[in-house]
């Protein structure tokens, strides 16, 4: 069930922000389903794959949380940028998600411009060079955290 309000939330989120002219989706099988919009131009311009243990290539400088499950990922192609979205789980605490993450995000040149602890929930946004943007947002559930993490980077940075 969580998965699936996760999947419809954050895939309203991004199809809202797409200048649309070709939707489509096709199951993968189970829960497992992958959404590919195309933008005015007729170039991919979203590919969201949600499902379980799902493959996934990091921004460099970035790496998956150790033992980390992903729920969904979301590739968004912006022209002359791209944006990982990326909603995985974990049996650790909010704080260690934000803590292995605030560290790889400094060590891209992230500078943080919010910051946000409340019982049970952390989040982080800030910009990097080039105009990266970082955010992550986690909080803790029945199983451990969820978490949102997104990392937007200039094509060729």
């Amino acid at each position: 069930m969580m998965r699936k309000m996760v999947m419809v939330s954050v895939t309203s989120l991004l199809l809202a922000g797409c200048n649309s002219s070709d939707t489509g989706a096709s199951p993968n099988g189970g829960d497992d389903a992958q959404v590919r919009m195309n933008g005015g131009d007729g170039k991919e311009a979203l590919n969201v794959s949600i499902g379980a243990d799902l493959a996934v290539e990091m921004p460099k400088g970035y790496t998956l949380y150790p033992g980390a499950m992903v729920i969904t990922k979301s590739n968004v192609d912006q022209g002359d940028s791209t944006a990982l979205v990326l909603v995985m789980s974990s049996k650790d605490s909010p704080e260690k998600l934000t803590s292995f993450y605030r560290k790889q995000a400094e060590a891209a040149g992230v500078e943080f411009s919010m910051e946000n602890t409340s019982e049970g929930a952390q989040t982080l946004m800030g910009k990097g060079p080039d105009d990266t943007v970082f955010s992550l947002s986690a909080l803790a559930d029945e199983s451990g955290t969820t978490a949102q993490l997104t990392v937007g980077v200039a094509k060729g940075s």
